[in-house]
C-alpha cells in the first residue's frame, strides 16, 4: 500500500484515479496538485501511515504484530500511532541530550535557526535531533573522502 515499486505492494489502495491505484508515497503529490490547503489537512494522517509502514518494514510482520498485540488482539491503528509517537519523543529527547553533551561549547553556534530575521536557539528535541543527524551526516561525508 505504501510504495508500488517494492515487493510490499499488493495492489491495495484507498485512492483510485481513472482505474489506477495510487500508493501512499504519491499522496503528497496528489493532494498538492492545485490544492495546497488540501494537503495541509491530509499531511498528519499521511505521516501517521508513513511512520507505521516505516516501522513495519524494519522487521518482519510477525515481529511487528508481536510488539503491537495486547491480550491476543492486534492494537488499533490509533494506538499503534500513539505508541510509535511516544517512542519517537523519547528517542528525540535522548539524542538531544547527547547533542548537548557532545557539542556543549559549540551548541549555541550549531543548534540555531532563523525566524523573522532573528537567530533563535533550538529547544525542541525533535529539531535538535534532526540537526544532530545533519551534523553527523556532514561529518561522515568529510571522513569518507
Amino acid at each position: 500500500m505504501w510504495d508500488d515499486c517494492t515487493h510490499h505492494w499488493q495492489g491495495n489502495s484507498i485512492i483510485m484515479i481513472q482505474g489506477h491505484l495510487i500508493s501512499l508515497n504519491l499522496w503528497p503529490q496528489l493532494y498538492r496538485y492545485g490544492h495546497d490547503n488540501q494537503w495541509k489537512g491530509t499531511k498528519s494522517k499521511w505521516m501517521d501511515w508513513h511512520n507505521v509502514v516505516e516501522y513495519y518494514w524494519q522487521g518482519t510482520p510477525d515481529e511487528f504484530w508481536a510488539e503491537f498485540t495486547t491480550n491476543s488482539k492486534w492494537m488499533k491503528f490509533t494506538t499503534i500511532v500513539q505508541k510509535l509517537h511516544e517512542e519517537c519523543v523519547g528517542a528525540h529527547a535522548a539524542v538531544a541530550e547527547c547533542a548537548c553533551r557532545q557539542y556543549s561549547d559549540e551548541f549555541a553556534d550549531l543548534f540555531i535557526y532563523w525566524k523573522g530575521g532573528q537567530e533563535h536557539l533550538m529547544t525542541k528535541p525533535s529539531a535538535i535531533a534532526k540537526r544532530y543527524e545533519e551534523l553527523r551526516d556532514c561529518h561522515d561525508d568529510r571522513t569518507v573522502v
